[in-house]
């Protein structure tokens, strides 16, 4: 509709929009009305994540339906019997309201609390750390990834520092490849990055008698940040003896002079050595080996695992599934007698 209107200079010609632009609002009052209103419409950030609670606590509770824990990534809520209720994510995974589920990214650690470890305390255990980890061949690439995971992992849940716990760390196969020293660094962002590098593929062999003396040699010598008035840990993980078996004998020796308070500097204690120990996936599928053979290998593979350990019960028997928990155990073994500096 045209509406003319005249002034006294001029004569002004206007389109009528009124009811059109009634439509239009009565349009959007009746979306608004279905919706509930733009009040109860959730927010979203920019990756499409909802980020407004009420959204959430407003929603209908039905069976099955997962939903965040708001401001605690590592829980989630599950509605059970028309009622939310709170449940943690898996260890390694953390919770993402865009796949309704938690999925795996390494976050989410827990702590020794979470475990049930609650009667000692890890941040104040000040020890100097040391690992000793065989990646030779007989082990699966599979394994030794999952051998830097949880020892990564484990690293994640102790606190780190000059006043705490410090660490080294070396891998071995027919020579020894040092990853860390307790010089080395004293954050766990530094330290992480160490141990992504420690090499996986040394030269074929197993030379545990290198790997002991190194540990004793290197990783334990003030120069490269060993602490005085410090208790000292050493952790050696193998699935194996000495190889070449003729070596075997150096590598008694060598675990002999590791304990050895007289290999040490003054205020400098010999450290309490643990033997972590692993099948032999590949000994063990050989078919075609003399039994005279096996019997040999296994006993020089008795004599190591128990000269290696400081006493018997230091030695822990573990698969590569496992063994995290086996460590917690050996950390939780070392670590209960310490107690925080200055007290």
């Amino acid at each position: 509709m045209l509406v003319q209107m005249h002034s006294p200079s001029k004569t002004y010609t206007f389109r009528m929009w009124r009811p059109l632009i009634f439509l239009i609002l009565v349009g959007t009052n009746a979306v608004v009305g279905r919706l509930g209103g733009f009040s109860r419409l959730p927010s979203r950030s920019r990756n499409g994540v909802q980020s407004d609670i009420s959204s959430y606590a407003n929603r209908v509770c039905r069976a099955g339906d997962k939903i965040p824990l708001i401001g605690d990534k590592c829980k989630y809520r599950l509605c059970q019997n028309k009622v939310y209720k709170t449940f943690p994510c898996p260890e390694g995974t953390s919770f993402k309201a865009s796949f309704r589920s938690c999925v795996a990214d390494g976050g989410c650690l827990k702590s020794y609390e979470d475990k049930g470890v609650a009667d000692w305390n890890t941040t104040a255990c000040g020890i100097d750390l040391v690992f000793v980890v065989d990646m030779s061949y007989s082990i699966s690439p599979d394994n030794k990834i999952k051998m830097k995971k949880v020892i990564q992992q484990l690293l994640a849940q102790i606190r780190i520092g000059p006043e705490f716990t410090m660490v080294a760390g070396l891998t071995y196969g027919a020579e020894t490849k040092p990853f860390l020293y307790i010089s080395s660094f004293n954050d766990k962002k530094n330290i992480r990055e160490a141990t992504d590098k420690m090499v996986m593929n040394p030269r074929k062999g197993t030379a545990t008698h290198l790997a002991l003396r190194e540990t004793r040699e290197a990783m334990l010598r003030t120069k490269n940040g060993r602490r005085q008035n410090h208790k000292a840990v050493v952790i050696v993980m193998t699935d194996g003896c000495t190889n070449p078996p003729e070596k075997s004998d150096e590598t008694i020796a060598e675990a002999q002079r590791l304990k050895d308070p007289e290999s040490y500097e003054a205020g400098v204690s010999s450290p309490e050595v643990f033997l972590m120990t692993f099948p032999n996936e590949k000994l063990d599928n050989v078919k075609d080996l003399a039994p005279e053979e096996r019997e040999k290998l296994e006993g020089i593979k008795k004599r190591e695992f128990e000269a290696i350990p400081s006493k018997a019960e230091n030695r822990f028997d573990a698969t590569f599934d496992n063994m995290k928990d086996k460590l917690n155990l050996i950390l939780r073994t070392s670590c209960k007698e310490i107690k925080t500096p200055g007290q």
